[in-house]
């Protein structure tokens, strides 16, 4: 009976300590902090006709965008991203404009607020200005509505956690140059908008994992996020501009990232090596109850 006794407790022992050495085993799949490289499309839609306004310099309704973002996935709350956008011509020849985020907040699980900083700035083009001052400077406040289903599904689902090399794009994860998750991506706002009457092209945008919305606001709740109350779906794609150069020209800003392009992940963090210390230490402690018991 004592031996039997001693065999099971070795056994739900040994049980015990596999489970927890398969537990720590698992880990290397976690991240501390998940960088993306991204491309996507900047489209200002027109709320007072909506129409398109294109690229004075491209003369195309769609400007590709790029840039980088840092989020702690052990964090459910998307807002602690790090969101930054590469300068790009749109204006005139010569222009840049930038995007700065000044902040941004999850509203709801799937919807996420970001507040930019835009400045147009037009060296000697459509504003007449050679030194980005006065007149050809324009800082403006700029909010994005953004629905992140596939960004968050990515996250959350993607089989043994995203890896570097891994590829959002649209509404599917490519790893190694072959899809293995399928991801519910929203349709960005401006998808289906013709944008030539005459020949009759409308802008095929594509699902993406980042995209923007038509829920927009009244222009003193888009100043902060103590408005939230009053937000409503306009109709238009993305959210209008405050300080428009002109006063009022009806610029309706979106940015989809990962529309037709892609989302790719450049680096994963590994947990800190503070939890593998503390595992092994544990490790240890199984492994001297067990002789000392023996």
């Amino acid at each position: 009976m004592g031996n039997a006794k001693m065999t099971y407790k070795s056994l739900t022992r040994s049980l015990v300590g596999s489970v927890f050495i398969g537990a720590l085993t698992s880990l290397p799949t976690s991240a501390a902090e998940i960088t993306f490289n991204w491309t996507g499309q900047f489209i200002v839609q027109d709320y007072l006709s909506g129409g398109v306004w294109f690229n004075s310099t491209t003369g195309l309704p769609q400007t590709p965008v790029s840039g980088t973002f840092t989020f702690d996935p052990a964090n459910p709350n998307l807002s602690n991203m790090a969101v930054d956008v590469v300068p790009f011509s749109f204006i005139a020849s010569g222009s840049d404009t930038t995007l700065t985020l000044l902040s941004m907040e999850e509203v709801g699980y799937n919807n996420l607020f970001a507040r930019f900083n835009v400045n147009w700035c037009d060296l000697g083009g459509l504003l007449g200005s050679s030194d980005c001052s006065g007149a050809g400077s324009y800082d403006m406040d700029m909010g994005i509505f953004w629905d992140v289903t596939g960004l968050r599904e990515a996250i959350d689902t993607t089989p043994g956690g995203l890896q570097v090399g891994d590829i959002l794009r649209g509404d599917v994860v490519i790893r190694g140059g072959v899809p293995i998750q399928g991801i519910t991506s929203a349709t960005p706002a401006t998808d289906g908008i013709v944008f030539n009457s005459q020949t009759g092209e409308f802008l095929n945008q594509g699902p993406a994992p980042m995209a923007s919305t038509t829920i927009d606001a009244t222009l003193e709740s888009r100043l902060g996020f103590s408005g939230f109350q009053v937000l409503g779906d306009d109709g238009v794609g993305g959210m209008r501009v405050i300080g428009e150069p002109g006063g009022s020209l009806g610029a309706s800003i979106n940015l989809d990232i990962g529309s037709g392009l892609s989302m790719t992940v450049t680096n994963v963090v590994p947990v800190p090596p503070a939890v593998w210390l503390f595992g092994s230490g544990l490790i240890g402690l199984f492994g001297v109850a067990r002789r000392k018991k023996a």
